[in-house]
């Protein structure tokens, strides 16, 4: 079976990301399979982001992790969207 059109066009990209260091492996390996084309690569890697389906399955699931968060509370999805319109404008 052939490798993706991906695995092809970027051979380094895929072949030594550690599979417990993702999403920072893979961001690290495009940086450096990317750069030297001037393209940059970010990286957003939420912790504990409240959704309705973390409400559902655990009810003090904002407690809990807003406990352990440098923020002192939990991510809502509007964060998420905001970082990354922040970076794919910069």
């Amino acid at each position: 079976m052939e490798k993706p059109v991906i695995y092809q066009v970027l051979p380094r990209l895929f072949g030594n990301t550690n599979p417990t260091n993702k999403p920072w492996g893979t961001a690290g390996e495009s940086v450096v399979e990317l750069g030297e084309y001037g393209i940059r690569v970010n990286c957003v890697a939420p912790g504990g982001i409240l959704i309705e389906r973390t409400e559902k399955e655990a009810p003090d699931y904002a407690v809990t992790w807003s406990a352990v968060t440098p923020l002192g509370r939990v991510g809502y999805a509007r964060d998420i969207a905001d970082a990354v319109l922040f970076l794919a404008d910069a």
